[in-house]
């Protein structure tokens, strides 16, 4: 997607981008790549390019960077890192009263733990909240009901923890 001032009917990407760069106006694009990798390597492709290959006013951004930059503008915003959200995850699942879990003696193990924290993260995804998740446990059965409720209540503390 092109977004512009300019009323532009049809776009040539690669000439676009050619010509900024030839014109050293190349921090007038910003460009949005899907993965860290890629934005690695169109920044060496670019620089390669530049007249006197200068890095500067290279605007690469990903999906994920440019979302956490709209979202600090908006407001206080912190991205969270696997490790706060296993930590967590951990703190939430020892906080409530186990059904299911509850065979684990002391704790629950960290390899259950990052399964739970990545179930959590798709029903996050999915849009799926810890209410509705109590809602459809009472339609699975026994053992499958323990878990999702567990689940349900580990989700709700990790909401709060990460508000």
């Amino acid at each position: 997607m092109i977004l512009t001032k300019e009323n532009i009917a049809s776009v040539d990407i690669d000439s676009l981008v050619n010509n900024k760069i030839s014109s050293g106006k190349i921090e007038e694009l910003l460009l949005i790549v899907p993965t860290n990798r890629k934005a690695r390597n169109l920044k060496k492709e670019i620089i390669s390019l530049m007249p006197g290959n200068s890095a500067a006013g290279i605007n690469i951004e990903t999906i994920g960077t440019i979302a956490s930059k709209l979202l600090q503008e908006s407001r206080p915003f912190k991205n969270l890192s696997e490790a706060a959200a296993i930590v967590f995850i951990k703190q939430s699942a020892s906080e409530i009263k186990p059904r299911y879990f509850s065979i684990y003696k002391n704790e629950i193990p960290f390899g259950t733990l990052d399964r739970i924290k990545n179930v959590i993260s798709e029903y996050k995804r999915q849009g799926i909240k810890p209410e509705l998740l109590r809602n459809e446990a009472e339609k699975l059965e026994k053992s499958e009901k323990l878990k999702a409720l567990d689940i349900a209540d580990i989700f709700e503390r990790y909401s709060a923890k990460c508000r």
